[in-house]
């Protein structure tokens, strides 16, 4: 039974590992030169939105980090901007009782070349206060410890459950590959290593100094 069992996922991961190949052969990956550089410090655009909408966008030099460290930053990042600008986050919680937004908190990050891109944008009905509450958290580099094991226990209840589906495993292989150039296997034993102490230690060295506020007015205001 057990020698079945161990035939059926030899199987699958041969199976896995063709279709990888194949799909990767496909795969033509543009090169898409972003520079480090800020064109200006703020800009205003009028545009078709009911409201006046800012993001704040940094971009960080990550050149020295190897493949396995970016993903690794990547999954960190994804934690703390979840933390401190989610919809439970502190910060949400006091702009919405200040009146300064009315919305949710839309932060993302995207890493291309050897650019690390963090964009964190609302309407809202104070930019300045906006801008000056997303910059003070974001330098806090500040990740509950309670959230961090909650979502890193969550993250493995469903990877360990989607092992068991090829399709996921291939998409997975596939996203690393296209994101991180990335070809070794992804483990759960080696995910599980991250650590909240990593986490910390991967926020503290990077440096948000190098970014830029741009607003996205209303076209109305542009006829006043």
């Amino acid at each position: 039974m057990i020698k079945e069992t161990e035939k059926e996922i030899k199987k699958t991961k041969d199976k896995i590992d063709r279709e990888y190949e194949q799909v990767k052969k496909k795969i033509e990956k543009i090169k898409y030169y972003e520079p480090l550089e800020i064109n200006k410090e703020y800009g205003e655009k009028f545009d078709k939105v009911h409201k006046e909408y800012e993001y704040i966008v940094y971009k960080l030099d990550i050149k020295e980090l190897s493949q396995e460290e970016r993903i690794k930053l990547d999954y960190y990042l994804g934690i703390f901007l979840s933390n401190n600008f989610g919809d439970v986050s502190e910060l949400y919680q006091k702009l919405v009782d200040e009146h300064v937004l009315d919305f949710s908190i839309n932060a993302s990050s995207i890493i291309e070349d050897d650019i690390l891109t963090i964009k964190i944008g609302t309407y809202t009905n104070d930019a300045k206060k906006f801008a000056y509450e997303v910059d003070k958290t974001i330098n806090k580099r500040y990740i509950d410890e309670d959230y961090f094991k909650l979502r890193k226990n969550t993250v493995l209840i469903s990877e360990v459950i989607r092992e068991d589906n090829p399709h996921f495993i291939l998409k997975r292989q596939l996203r690393y590959y296209m994101a991180f150039e990335y070809e070794d296997k992804f483990s759960i034993e080696l995910f599980d290593k991250y650590t909240y102490e990593d986490a910390l230690k991967y926020l503290n060295k990077l440096d948000f100094n190098n970014k830029c506020i741009a607003i996205l007015k209303p076209e109305e205001e542009n006829t006043k």
